[in-house]
């Protein structure tokens, strides 16, 4: 009210913060039974990664509910339920669905595609520091072996008696260790 007093509510302005706080709408879908309702941004981010490599050409030109819908029909796959009718709905800016086992479902395998991205990213960091060590392991034997007036071949990487050409154990340890995995 325009008097700022308890107790007093004018018809009018009442009826423009329900509407403009989108309050009708928030009722209907709480009694429809929707547990879980998010907007299609969120949820595209959130769950993208159940259509990873699914939704190119849409995640490119589309809209936000064009987005939203690809990858609910991409985590389809994942969690069967969400086939249902009525299990899940697009509202005019959020996508709906109705019981709290199915999103936790979604959680579930978002959880799993997750770490098995996570994995993947691991072992391409640790194939590259592997790499970067054989490389300037290389580097220190050739240094080793031209300062001794040897030259080095493929060869003498896998002879017994390699000790004779790097004095350094630490270093001798580390060559064999290598070429255990070669």
């Amino acid at each position: 009210n325009a008097q700022k007093r308890p107790k007093v509510f004018e018809n009018q302005l009442v009826q423009h913060q329900v509407r403009y706080l989108g309050l009708l709408e928030n009722i209907k879908v709480r009694r429809a039974g929707f547990a879980f309702r998010v907007e299609f941004f969120k949820f595209a981010a959130r769950f993208r990664v159940l259509a990873s490599g699914k939704i190119g050409a849409v995640l490119a030109t589309g809209t936000d509910k064009e987005i939203a819908n690809s990858v609910l029909n991409a985590a389809k796959q994942y969690v069967p339920a969400l086939s249902n009718p009525g299990e899940a709905q697009f509202g005019i800016r959020k996508v709906f669905i109705k019981n709290p086992e199915t999103v936790f479902e979604l959680q579930k395998v978002r959880k799993m595609l997750m770490h098995k991205e996570a994995v993947k990213i691991q072992n391409l960091w640790r194939r590259y520091i592997s790499r970067r060590q054989l490389s300037s392991l290389r580097v220190e034997i050739e240094v080793l072996w031209n300062a001794k007036g040897k030259q080095a071949t493929p060869t003498d990487l896998v002879r017994p008696y390699s000790a004779f050409y790097v004095r350094d154990s630490r270093l001798n340890d580390a060559i064999s260790s290598l070429l255990e995995y070669v």
